[in-house]
């Protein structure tokens, strides 16, 4: 596809790439990632440095800034050091929250909470700020392909959340499977895919070999990848054909989820909104199901006085 430079505007690089991002290439997506989960301050890097960060090569960073509307890295560069130079200037600390003032006699109590307000917040929006518009919308279209089936796996961090992203998908479309450790082994469930179908994965953090190997698996029976991962990019980014990112760092002394949970319920709102009827009409198909299964009794109830 022939790239188009966007008309140059520099006063917000994000909104910049976001208007350019339906010209950018897989690669290039990667590199939008990286700037994005980095408050673009990866963006002061030099080419070698980011093109190693987002896993591209540098001629690939070159024709990302050139989509931009820059003749060169160093212009890019010096647009970004103003525009935080001015965020630098202009920012100033945001009014402290009344959320804690009610246990301001348990300051152990008031600290968690301003920590958590300002975390939660933060990370939603961040999360948000990072997905491509337009890699939304391909990862939409896939899914609301019911004639395909939809695998999906998490590691063992993400599992809860994988198989709360299996239950909203089922009720949604059919051919929706939750790959799991049990009786049988991943490898097994996914001996029947194939090209047609989509292998969709979590792996947040703390990379498992497994999940890799699962993915070069499904490489191989060109099923389509979707990874959902954090900004450093699992390994399995280099054979997915659509790559979403979510802001995972650390609240107090654990990792926090309330990313990835951003994140499916935002992908099960968009495939809700594509399919319409049909998921209604799925959705109340499951729910007559269920009252039917009810009214049957099928264990004989005590008489009632």
């Amino acid at each position: 596809m022939k790239a188009h430079k966007v008309k140059k505007d520099t006063s917000n690089l994000a909104i910049l790439i976001h208007q350019a991002s339906e010209n950018f290439t897989q690669a290039e997506r990667r590199i939008a990632q990286i700037l994005f989960a980095s408050d673009m301050m990866a963006g002061l890097e030099t080419v070698a440095k980011l093109g190693a960060k987002a896993k591209v090569s540098g001629p690939t960073v070159l024709r990302f800034v050139s989509k931009l509307g820059f003749s060169s890295f160093p212009e890019f560069q010096a647009s970004l050091r103003g525009e935080l130079y001015q965020k630098l200037i202009y920012n100033t600390p945001q009014n402290q929250d009344d959320t804690a003032n009610h246990v301001s006699d348990r300051p152990a109590v008031a600290s968690v909470l301003q920590e958590a307000d300002s975390f939660f917040e933060n990370c939603m929006h961040r999360t948000l700020q990072q997905i491509n518009a337009c890699e939304l919308e391909d990862v939409t279209e896939l899914l609301a392909d019911c004639s395909r089936n939809v695998y999906i796996v998490g590691n063992h961090l993400t599992h809860p959340i994988a198989e709360l992203f299996w239950y909203q998908l089922h009720r949604l479309r059919p051919r929706t499977h939750l790959v799991q450790n049990n009786a049988f082994t991943p490898y097994e469930q996914l001996i029947d895919s194939g090209r047609r179908d989509i292998l969709l994965l979590f792996d947040i953090c703390h990379y498992q070999e497994d999940i890799a190997l699962l993915a070069e698996q499904a490489h191989q029976r060109r099923t389509t990848i979707i990874l959902i991962t954090d900004p450093k990019l699992s390994p399995v980014s280099r054979l997915a054909h659509h790559v979403l990112t979510c802001d995972f760092t650390l609240f107090t002394s654990h990792e926090s989820l309330v990313p990835c949970l951003v994140m499916v319920e935002l992908l099960a709102a968009s495939l809700e909104k594509k399919l319409g009827a049909d998921a209604l009409i799925r959705q109340q198909n499951i729910e007559k199901a269920e009252q039917d299964l009810k009214e049957k009794h099928l264990f004989p109830r005590p008489p009632q006085n």
